[in-house]
């Protein structure tokens, strides 16, 4: 069941590659924001597996934070058709997935799936380059 949450780190990681080699924007404003929730679920997966008593299982504003704010994520990445947005979006709900497993967890993973398809779809949908002309 961790995996879920070392999924998420990674897919939160992969964001931030995506995000720092982009050319045209560098680092912005997401950048950080994905810095900070990587640093956010990282520490919150150590405290789960240090502490008796974790925060992640422990405060549900926290987990409704943090699926609100995936949601966020995911409208703002769909408007701006920004791939590291959606997937920052899908690692948080992803994340979430475990602590809430038995409630909402599985409608977040298919929302965190449907994210990640989304996410591919707008990458494949990038580098397809026009047909040229049969002229």
């Amino acid at each position: 069941m961790s995996l879920f949450l070392f999924s998420a780190i990674f897919i939160n990681a992969l964001s931030l590659v995506i995000i720092a080699r982009q050319k045209n924007k560098g680092f912005s404003i997401y950048g950080v924001i994905g810095v900070g929730t990587f640093i956010i679920m990282s520490g919150l997966t150590i405290n789960f597996f240090v502490s008796e008593n974790p925060i992640l299982l422990n405060f549900s504003a926290l987990l409704w934070f943090l699926i609100i704010v995936g949601f966020l994520f995911e409208v703002i990445g769909l408007v701006k058709k920004s791939i590291p947005i959606q997937l920052l979006g899908a690692s948080l709900h992803l994340f979430i997935v475990f602590p809430t497993i038995f409630s909402i967890g599985i409608i977040l993973l298919i929302v965190a799936i449907a994210e990640l398809l989304g996410a591919l779809f707008f990458f494949f949908n990038n580098r397809r380059s026009p047909l040229p002309n049969a002229h």
